[in-house]
């Protein structure tokens, strides 16, 4: 299954992308997700980013966000927006 990652206005002009989908087995970690991302866009880009400033995780829905720390668990289905 899938996650939705969307990027904020700063990091769509360093990607080039808006979203992006994740493939998750189970739970995984913001972390996790995070450089999983890394990987996916490259160190080179994504990096210089993440290390200027800790981004900002929040799980969207139709009711309400919930901004999630480092060791939260993201899940098949949710949709993530991350800022940096």
């Amino acid at each position: 299954m899938t996650i939705t990652v969307e990027f904020d206005e700063r990091l769509t002009a360093t990607l080039g992308a808006h979203s992006t989908y994740i493939r998750v087995e189970g739970e995984t970690t913001v972390a996790e997700l995070l450089d999983r991302l890394t990987q996916e866009f490259g160190r080179e880009q994504l990096g210089p980013v993440f290390d200027r400033a800790e981004p900002t995780v929040v799980r969207r829905s139709a009711v309400a966000s919930q901004p999630l720390a480092a060791g939260a668990g993201v899940f098949p289905g949710d949709r993530i927006r991350i800022s940096a």
